[in-house]
């Protein structure tokens, strides 16, 4: 048992690192584009929750792979490893959010 590094060359596990990082995107931007802000915080406030949220996101995402990464093929276990794997992605997804506003909108 290893590490299965070939999981990162994938077709899937790029376009999965692509889909998470749109949904950060939409996410971040359903708080932030239609939000006039306040005048101390400057005209470009809106440039680091719609950079860093998508980042953290697509970034959080690699853990969904941990089935394939990890090799692990009992199917319970995979069955285990994917809820833990789905609560953890949510968890880190909003802390994200969270860590892009901070300074803004969430004061």
């Amino acid at each position: 048992m290893g590490i299965h590094f070939e999981v990162f060359r994938s077709v899937r596990f790029r376009n999965t690192i692509l889909s998470a990082w749109l949904f950060g995107l939409i996410v971040v931007s359903i708080f932030v584009l239609p939000t006039v802000g306040k005048v101390e915080w400057g005209p470009l406030w809106k440039v680091k929750p719609l950079l860093l949220t998508p980042i953290i996101i697509a970034i959080v995402s690699i853990i969904l792979f941990s089935n394939d990464l990890l090799g692990i093929s009992d199917p319970r276990v995979r069955k285990l490893v994917t809820v833990i794997s789905i609560i953890i992605f949510l968890m880190f997804s909003w802390a994200g959010l969270v860590l892009g506003l901070a300074g803004t909108m969430w004061d």
